[in-house]
């Protein structure tokens, strides 16, 4: 079965916007089985805000671990910010080799990609590094 959700634009840069557009959201979805396919739609948004976005982010991962099937439509006016911060995705240090190198490329950008940060620390050295990085970057300016 194929299932479509738009997302709409949230009108401002407020948290409460962006809560609202995410409810709009979830309030579309259907019963969804494996095999289905669910198309998001986010040609309506003019500013993507983390709040909105990355709950979007996990909902499309948990999607794919159940086998359906998620297709993206894109508008123009956000489509290469998403496509740069690895919409949907993300990035995942633990399965990137040069991580630190690719992560250091956002070093300088008031932005960083959506990242799958492990869940628990000290899971191994690379793991270690990356939380290191991160703060980092998330700290200094």
């Amino acid at each position: 079965m194929r299932n479509q959700i738009v997302i709409s634009n949230p009108g401002n840069d407020e948290m409460g916007a962006s809560f609202r557009s995410l409810l709009e959201a979830l309030e579309q979805i259907g019963e969804v089985h494996p095999e289905d396919e669910l198309i998001i739609d986010l040609h309506r948004l003019s500013f993507v805000h983390p709040f909105l976005i990355l709950p979007i982010c996990s909902f499309i991962s948990k999607l794919k671990q159940n086998n359906v099937t998620v297709g993206i439509r894109y508008g123009a006016a956000t489509r290469s910010y998403l496509e740069t911060v690895l919409f949907p995705e993300g990035f995942n240090a633990m399965n990137t080799s040069d991580w630190d190198r690719q992560l250091s490329n956002f070093q300088n950008k008031t932005y960083l990609p959506i990242c799958q940060i492990p869940a628990a620390r000290g899971t191994s050295k690379s793991g270690n590094s990356y939380w290191l990085l991160l703060r980092t970057y998330c700290f200094i300016s």
